[in-house]
């Protein structure tokens, strides 16, 4: 979060006021109650006086500040730093074992994410997401598709599958690729793909096995029957604008979209609510249950008490990005970014 002090408004928040006496050379500096009078300083002693509370020019009219900018981190998150580059996904199966999607593959972590060292695959490559069907059966998608069946121990890269940019599985041989092609589908395990819906597509989500949304340029689709036909289900504002996350429960359901927008829903998607935000692309909508939520715009983090109706900051960082959250409850998640930072709530 950006903290400055705002000059022009003295009284109300303790700003400093920057004075020059040039018949007697007296510097005045005001902070709010408390006046310190120099004789015969120089400058420097201004400056040193006035550092923590960014950089300040003083003229006999005005006062310049210049922000400075840090980490603002709520109560319970704290940061961490890794060497892992940009972090694409996080994704946890329980407060201990989670896994980061990175330009060099995935990093796993058995100590609540403080800590993050190479997982064992077959063949390493670059991963964008990371998808749980449960604590044992785990799928990634990046350069290739991949799978575990071991709880993410090891992880195996199926050569010559497509490239995606998420990935769903409803069995552990029904799954779909959304991807920049068009939605692929597998009914082997991934071994191989076909075409089922074509276009830009950047998520996919299912309730069940027959119910599922997609998420592509300009548009959200659904189906009623595994994936075998898909329907338009919302039409976005343009199509430039593309789905970022889609989340269900029960008859709510939340997206994120690259325009700064997260939509929700009460009735199990037949209509759907806008909130804008305005403030960077809202890259990610993670739901605890159907009223507490968490969604990413930007650098910051927000949470939804009220099922997406309003949203508070939680967490803020300075110049890293944030890309994907994930939580397993109000009180436990993580949040992946730019920069190797990966963010920790623990309450």
């Amino acid at each position: 979060m950006v903290a400055y002090l705002q000059a022009r408004n003295l009284n109300a928040v303790g700003a400093i006021r920057c004075s020059y006496d040039i018949t007697d050379h007296q510097r005045m500096i005001d902070l709010s109650k408390y006046r310190l009078k120099f004789e015969g300083m120089k400058p420097v002693i201004y400056f040193l006086l006035i550092l923590p509370f960014g950089f300040i020019s003083c003229s006999p009219e005005k006062v310049d500040v210049i922000p400075m900018v840090v980490d603002t981190l709520g109560a319970g998150w704290t940061k961490h730093k890794t060497n892992l580059g940009t972090m694409t996904d996080v994704a946890f199966t329980d407060p201990a074992r989670g896994f980061l999607a990175t330009h060099s593959g995935i990093h796993r972590s058995v100590d609540s994410g403080k800590t993050w060292t190479p997982a064992v695959m077959n063949q390493t490559t670059m991963v964008y997401t990371i998808n749980f069907m449960n604590a044992q059966n785990g799928y990634f998608m990046g350069e290739r598709f991949g799978f575990t069946t071991d709880g993410g121990a090891t992880w195996r890269t199926v050569a010559g599958s497509p490239r995606g940019i998420d990935v769903w599985f409803t069995t552990t041989s029904n799954g779909f690729n959304a991807s920049d092609s068009g939605l692929l589908k597998t009914a082997d395990g991934g071994n191989t793909w076909s075409m089922a819906e074509t276009g830009r597509f950047s998520c996919v989500y299912f309730t069940d096995a027959q119910n599922g949304w997609a998420g592509k340029y300009g548009a959200l689709l659904k189906t009623s029957n595994g994936g075998t036909t898909w329907t338009q289900a919302y039409a976005l504002s343009n199509s430039s604008e593309y789905i970022s996350a889609i989340q269900f429960r029960g008859q709510r359901g939340w997206m994120s979209t690259s325009a700064s927008r997260i939509f929700r829903t009460t009735d199990g998607g037949n209509t759907w609510v806008p909130y804008q935000h305005w403030i960077g692309t809202a890259y990610d909508v993670h739901f605890v249950d159907d009223q507490v939520g968490f969604a990413i715009f930007g650098r910051g983090i927000y949470r939804s008490n009220n099922g997406g109706a309003t949203w508070t900051k939680e967490a803020s960082v300075a110049t890293e990005e944030l890309y994907e959250i994930f939580f397993l409850d109000a009180n436990t998640g993580w949040a992946s970014g730019d920069d190797g930072i990966v963010l920790r709530l623990k309450r």
